[in-house]
């Protein structure tokens, strides 16, 4: 929607001075809490809008962004009565790049955290673990839900495979199983799923990838790898890194038992956990310093008898809905 200034607001091409702008804050003032209270504008709309009246850039988007964000009534009265005040927005002024208010709702992280694998409740934890961190819950899905996913998913799996930035497979013997993902919102019986998967490790379900669905055949396996980005050099790794942040937990809901093998190992802390329909195994791996938790790398052992079947949802930093990495 196009917004454009009245003439009374034509501006003065930067915070020149004190005696220059005063003519003018009144005018803007009033302009901008219009814009505000309008309520469909976002700053990069508004900082347009100045800047096709004569506003530099920065100064503009500095402007918009007061207008949205201020605590009192007139933020622009009090940064021209004050010249340390407007020492410091000068300087400001001089580093500022962008304003618009739902990119920065976009990239940041929506809390600390999730809840640590040990501090879950609701639902029985079996084992647990603290490096890596992690726990393993029983009755997570029924009997009815493990059966429907697996059913939905026969009718979507392609193979997997480890891919290069190129999108050429690297190595298909690291990743041998067939899976699919299930866009959000296409099946409102999964979303209700995810949902519920969400509350228990407190996450935004914005915030999670979308499910994916693998099985594993006979022979089949996943060997050692980590789930988070270690490899930022990579143009793939660092395109997800750019646009929702860093993987930073992960979830396995175990739809079916398996006869045989199928063991999720983790390499470090020598642990093998034998899927059981129904129950899921939630670990993260960002330590309290930021670092990633490399005692998190772990393998699926392959399968020797029978099918496994498995549903995961991995935690990201911030909303990446429709930016499955896979």
């Amino acid at each position: 929607m196009e917004c454009t200034l009245n003439e009374e607001t034509t501006a003065v091409a930067g915070l020149a001075s004190n005696d220059e702008m005063s003519a003018h804050n009144e005018a803007v003032e009033a302009w901008l809490l219009a814009a505000v209270s309008r309520g469909d504008l976002s700053v990069e709309a508004m900082a347009q809008a100045m800047q096709a009246d004569g506003y530099g850039e920065h100064e503009a988007q500095l402007l918009a962004a007061l207008g949205v964000l201020r605590h009192e009534d007139t933020p622009l009265h009090s940064v021209l009565e004050h010249s340390r005040m407007q020492g410091a927005v000068l300087d400001v002024i001089q580093h500022f790049r962008y304003a618009r208010l739902d990119a920065l709702d976009a990239h940041r992280s929506p809390v600390d955290a999730p809840v640590a694998p040990s501090k879950v409740r609701g639902v029985r934890a079996r084992l647990t673990c603290t490096s890596p961190d992690l726990a393993l819950f029983d009755d997570v899905l029924s009997a009815h839900e493990c059966s429907d996913l697996i059913e939905f998913a026969k009718e979507h799996l392609s193979a997997n495979r480890v891919m290069s930035e190129q999108g050429e497979v690297i190595d298909a013997d690291v990743r041998t199983s067939s899976g699919c993902f299930v866009e959000a919102g296409s099946v409102p019986w999964i979303d209700a799923i995810e949902a519920r998967i969400s509350t228990l490790v407190q996450w935004p379900q914005e915030c999670m990838e979308e499910l994916a669905i693998v099985r594993y055949s006979g022979g089949e396996r996943f060997l050692s790898h980590f789930d988070y980005f270690n490899a930022p050099e990579l143009l793939r790794h660092r395109e997800e890194l750019d646009a929702a942040g860093q993987r930073i937990g992960t979830i396995v809901l175990y739809l079916n038992d398996v006869t045989e093998g199928g063991a999720t190992r983790f390499d470090v802390a020598g642990l093998e956990l034998l899927p059981s329909r129904g129950s899921a195994l939630y670990f993260t791996y960002r330590l309290p310093d930021g670092r990633m938790d490399e005692a998190s790398l772990h393998s699926g052992t392959p399968v020797l008898e029978g099918e496994k079947w498995i549903a995961t949802l991995w935690l990201r930093e911030r909303p990446c809905r429709g930016l499955s990495a896979g």
